[in-house]
């Protein structure tokens, strides 16, 4: 098992690389309003790999080397989105970016600047990847009060139908952080594309939209239970144990869209380093929620949900926290160059008033 492991790293060892190509084009696709194309990319990704994978369980490979299937899935879904991408970037925005680079008024952008914007929200990326496989270790590895290790095993079964599952109704909230930076900008004429209150209201309204999704899933008897036991082929029994970590993560919208509308707002004014405490407090609230539950009798999947969503809300609270604090330096700077702008000129004043007393005191003398 370790061997195959250690083999599927390395033949994995290329993916993050056109990843990040596909990531880059697609960022400049969405400065271009563009958005359509990489959403378009991104289902192609998918319908590719479930293509792939429904065609290869047909081959003498689901019996011999099942091992490659989702491997060469992944790889062929990753590079068809990264030709569409590629294809629309060259059709829309090449020549777009070409005549921008000739306006020599236009701010040269250094590689630390990039660093700078950039390694926050790679932290934050980073922290939420972390965090459900370090939710189920501690679920894996929870022996109070009598917990076996079969215990343990259908507690991250919950968890890895769950975690998906509820993943659906929340999930694309995230991508609205991107909106205020896109649409926001400043014209040649100094007016805003739009108005920041407009993305904002779209915000609450897809945050609406995503609770009745939440609503239907968790709290409406028989959806959640229907979806599993057909769509997952799971039994009644077990579709039974994930009714409640799904009530629990019915909670997750609300701190998704704070999250992702401060987020967007830090992005526009480019002022990411204040989600770097996020990152320290989702993971160390998800550490103490998971090392503290179980000894208030609070075991298994019940457990994991509600460290992770204690973990998205404490990551919200700080962004926003941090937000404010941005906001009120960015209010203040213009009052403190005002206030030192008022004092030079009474320094000056002063200055002028002393030499002329001091001439016509020289005067008098005369």
């Amino acid at each position: 098992m370790g061997s195959r492991a250690r083999k599927a790293l390395y033949i994995f060892s290329l993916y993050p690389f056109i990843d990040g190509l596909a990531w880059i084009h697609a960022g400049i696709l969405i400065k271009y309003k563009h958005s359509f194309l990489t959403g378009l990319g991104s289902i192609a990704d998918v319908v590719t790999q479930v293509t792939v994978v429904a065609v290869l369980l047909k081959t003498s490979m689901a019996v011999n080397n099942v091992f490659y299937i989702p491997l060469i899935a992944s790889y062929s879904g990753v590079v068809v989105r990264l030709l569409i991408l590629i294809c629309s970037y060259y059709k829309f925005c090449h020549h777009k970016i070409l005549r921008e680079s000739e306006n020599s008024n236009l701010k040269l952008l250094s590689f630390c600047n990039i660093i700078k914007t950039w390694a926050p929200l790679m932290a934050v990326r980073l922290c939420q990847r972390v965090s459900r496989p370090l939710i189920n270790l501690f679920v894996a590895r929870d022996r109070l009060d009598g917990r076996t290790e079969a215990d343990a095993i259908e507690s991250l079964a919950v968890l890895s139908v769950v975690f998906p599952l509820c993943h659906i109704p929340y999930g694309w909230l995230n991508e609205i952080k991107a909106l205020e930076a896109t649409f926001t900008k400043k014209k040649e004429n100094k007016r805003s594309e739009m108005k920041v209150k407009t993305v904002r209201i779209f915000g609450v309204a897809m945050f609406f939209v995503s609770t009745m999704l939440v609503i239907i899933l968790a709290w409406i008897p028989g959806v959640a239970e229907s979806i599993l036991v057909n769509a997952s082929n799971v039994t009644p029994s077990f579709a039974l144990l994930c009714l409640v970590p799904i009530q629990i993560m019915g909670i997750l919208p609300i701190p998704v869209i704070n999250r992702a509308l401060v987020t967007g707002w830090l992005i526009k004014v480019k002022t990411t380093s204040a989600l770097y405490p996020t990152v320290v407090m989702r993971l160390g609230v998800i550490v103490v929620m998971v090392t503290t539950l179980p000894m208030m009798g609070i075991h298994g999947a019940v457990m994991g949900t509600t460290a992770l969503v204690g973990g998205f809300i404490a990551d919200a609270l700080t962004a926003l926290v941090g937000a404010s604090v941005v906001k009120y330096k960015c209010n203040r700077r213009p009052t403190l160059n005002l206030l030192m702008q008022n004092t030079s000129d009474l320094e000056k004043h002063d200055e002028s008033d002393s030499s002329k007393r001091e001439h016509l005191s020289f005067e008098s003398t005369l």
